[in-house]
């Protein structure tokens, strides 16, 4: 039987050097005709290396390049009923008028044919169920009636299928109906038997987080989605993403609230509507199996590890690594402004346009993207935390809806009644700066240093990390903040040394 992109018995169906595995590409299959000029369409169906026990899965776009017109009407020279003109029209409704909106029956076709029910299909098309009212839903009606109900809730006749031949359908339809992932508005709601055409994604020598960390409200993967399954390559181009880097982010929301999930998208697609290009892009988004999911661009590495790993102990000599730095600080700097007046560039009324906050920038949530040519791009991600504000609410928050990460909290946390502005975001931004200032001029031995001298007992008595601490001032008995030596001191260093 020949593989699913493959016209070889013998595929060596090991993942290649970018982790890919065969058949997990653009490249369509040759497709064999049998003597009579049909086709077996289950010798085409793409499987999961990773697991076996997957379905194969037929996206619509492989089905559309084995069924050909010429393919579709040897097939059809069962229908011995039907006349050649006749053919001729069951064709055309089959592939459809070539517009996006124009109603199809290539994938109910291609189930018809692989359960033995091919004749069934002048039926269908006379009932209208075609490929757009998938998936069809078994169930009963009165006593001892069965029926097939589509995405209209309308239940077809009872003699479009014997109850075999209902059971067979409604079971094979998923490996048909692939979902195809875009941007579109509102996420994906698959049941539990879709076929979803991507795969979990094993790392082997990058960083110790990439294969799956603990995002900030998920657990987050790195996958693979299949070519034929979506279409954001456009969204890798604009990042100058290498083809082999090419993989997603699969962040599992925690929260199984429906009304949640839909106001994280919502804010995810404002953001994305900035078009701003060191600002994350949500992919799509979709629920499975009561589980709720969003799809980023895969990065290598955020910038906590891209210090660590990728460039330990940069050259400062390197005149191109250092006026990458400062083009990368100054565009973070612009996504920063772009999420704090999100609506700065629409006509809309100051009074009702919509003021942002991130709420989290540290360096893990930074992410880095290897790129074709130079040193790649740092782009903002992880906004979970971020929170939208008309006007007259723009300024300040209350404090205690803010879980900062510590490290890079501002003083105001600390104010039982405190109130958080946008400048939260500006503190920590600089915090993050001098943090790649001191990597520049030491490398990560010196920021490791740096972090572990901020170390130092606080008043709430145990240590922490954070840049500033509280001291008492002794003549007036109260408390005030300070920044701390090492800051001052780090801050002064790289003054000094012509930063």
């Amino acid at each position: 039987m020949p593989g699913p992109f493959s016209i070889h018995d013998n595929m060596n169906l090991e993942p290649d050097a970018s982790g890919t595995w065969p058949g997990w590409t653009r490249e369509f299959p040759v497709v064999r005709t049998q003597p009579d000029g049909r086709v077996r369409i289950q010798d085409y169906g793409i499987n999961f290396k990773d697991d076996q026990t997957r379905p194969r899965f037929y996206p619509r776009a492989l089905l559309q390049h084995i069924l050909t017109r010429q393919v579709l009407s040897r097939e059809l020279e069962c229908l011995e009923e039907l006349d050649t003109t006749e053919k001729e029209i069951l064709v055309g409704r089959v592939l459809g008028s070539g517009n996006a909106s124009s109603e199809t029956y290539i994938r109910v076709f291609a189930i018809l044919k692989v359960i033995g029910q091919l004749k069934r299909l002048p039926a269908f098309v006379h009932e209208g169920v075609s490929d757009q009212q998938l998936p069809l839903y078994y169930g009963k009606g009165g006593p001892g009636d069965h029926l097939l109900y589509g995405k209209s809730r309308k239940p077809f006749p009872d003699n479009l299928l014997k109850e075999h031949g209902r059971n067979s359908f409604v079971r094979e339809q998923y490996s048909m109906i692939v979902p195809f992932f875009d941007n579109q508005s509102r996420p994906y709601n698959l049941v539990w038997a879709h076929v979803l055409p991507l795969y979990n994604v094993t790392q082997t020598n990058t960083s110790v987080k990439s294969n799956e960390l603990q995002g900030g409200f998920g657990m987050v993967s790195k996958i693979s989605i299949h070519p034929l399954c979506h279409n954001f390559r456009s969204a890798f181009r604009e990042l100058d993403v290498p083809d082999e880097e090419m993989f997603f982010a699969l962040k599992q929301f925690h929260e199984n609230d429906p009304a949640s999930f839909e106001r994280e998208i919502k804010m995810l697609q404002r953001f994305n509507r900035t078009r701003h290009p060191h600002i994350v892009t949500l992919l799509a988004a979709y629920t499975h199996c009561g589980q709720n999911y969003l799809i980023f661009p895969w990065a290598t590495h955020d910038l906590q590890t891209y210090w660590e790993k990728v460039q330990p102990t940069p050259d400062t000599g390197d005149v191109e690594l250092v006026r990458w730095i400062c083009h990368q600080a100054w565009m973070l700097v612009q996504a920063v402004s772009r999420i704090h007046e999100l609506d700065e560039d629409a006509k809309i009324p100051e009074e009702k346009r919509l003021y942002g906050r991130h709420g989290d920038l540290k360096p893990e949530n930074i992410l880095w993207y290897k790129s074709r040519q130079g040193f790649g791009k740092l782009v903002i991600a992880d906004m979970g935390l971020s929170k939208t504000h008309r006007y007259h609410t723009k300024t300040y928050a209350p404090q205690q809806k803010v879980p900062a990460t510590a490290r890079y909290r501002p003083p105001e946390l600390d104010y039982e009644e405190g109130l958080l502005g946008r400048t939260f975001d500006i503190w920590t931004l600089g915090c993050i700066f001098l943090e790649m200032m001191n990597w520049l001029h030491g490398g990560y031995v010196q920021l490791a240093e740096m972090e572990e001298k901020m170390t130092t007992p606080s008043i709430r008595g145990y240590d922490c990390n954070e840049y500033f601490e509280w001291v008492r001032v002794v003549d007036f008995g109260f408390y005030t903040v300070r920044v701390k030596e090492v800051v001052t001191e780090a801050s002064s260093l790289c003054k000094h040394s012509g930063f």
